[in-house]
């Protein structure tokens, strides 16, 4: 799924920035007397960013398993529509059928992925009119059994979208991250020298820790901007059914 950045997401960015300036000017200094030298932080520094893009690995990889489910539970939606208007039945149920599935579409992107199995009870009334229908001709069984396989594969990745959107990194290990990254920062502020080219390194150090962090922020939590983006996909595929079979 390939997204523009947002605004929030620019603002974040030049918040980090400006922060990570402000308190390498800033901040008072961090004085370790004779231990100066312990305070090297790039151990620490490594570990982090080493746990971090584990994580960030995790989350972009749920993503794209989130991206494809919903690509497919969509389509497999729209197949259901069109292959009901093709099979021998009463204009009232595949009126029906289309109308629960226009309204489930809506539904998703409506009530947001946090309510997402909500919305479940509009498609099982859809699954359960099509196990409802007997096949009167050859060409209607053979309509129908596909109905089935497209049915059921709607079925899993709904269910597969209603898991992956509750996935999430671990607390305990977001709670670790920031403590690593707060041992980090005040490493670098303890290793900055008299002089604005060592406090401007050392900003640049932290804004960089700051900037993988919310990258893994990112990608790990269905963000606002990313839900919309989702809701928008069900939203216009109901608006192209309704306008498909008035």
């Amino acid at each position: 799924m390939n997204r523009r950045i947002s605004k929030n997401q620019i603002f974040r960015i030049v918040g980090i920035l400006v922060f990570s300036i402000y308190i390498s000017i800033y901040f008072p200094p961090v004085v370790f007397g004779d231990k100066a030298t312990l305070t090297n932080p790039s151990i620490v520094m490594i570990v982090f960013v080493f746990l971090a893009g584990f994580l960030i690995s995790q989350a972009i990889q749920r993503n794209r398993q989130l991206d494809y489910a919903i690509s497919v539970e969509i389509s497999r939606l729209r197949r259901i529509v069109h292959l009901t208007r093709n099979i021998t039945a009463p204009a009232a149920w595949k009126n029906s059928i289309k109308k629960d599935t226009v309204d489930y579409l809506n539904k998703v992107a409506i009530s947001g992925f946090r309510n997402y199995h909500e919305a479940h009870a509009t498609f099982r009334r859809v699954t359960k009119m099509l196990y409802q229908y007997t096949p009167k001709t050859g060409r209607d069984q053979i309509i129908f059994k596909e109905l089935l396989e497209v049915s059921r594969d709607a079925a899993y990745h709904s269910q597969r979208v209603g898991q992956l959107v509750q996935t999430y990194g671990s607390s305990y290990v977001w709670w670790v991250l920031g403590v690593v990254l707060v041992i980090n920062i005040i490493l670098l502020l303890g290793s900055r020298e008299p002089g604005f080219t060592s406090q401007l390194f050392i900003a640049g150090a932290i804004a960089g820790l700051l900037l993988v962090l919310d990258m893994l922020y990112e990608q790990d939590m269905l963000t606002k901007g990313r839900s919309r983006w989702y809701q928008a996909m069900y939203a216009a595929s109901a608006k192209d059914l309704r306008q498909m079979y008035r």
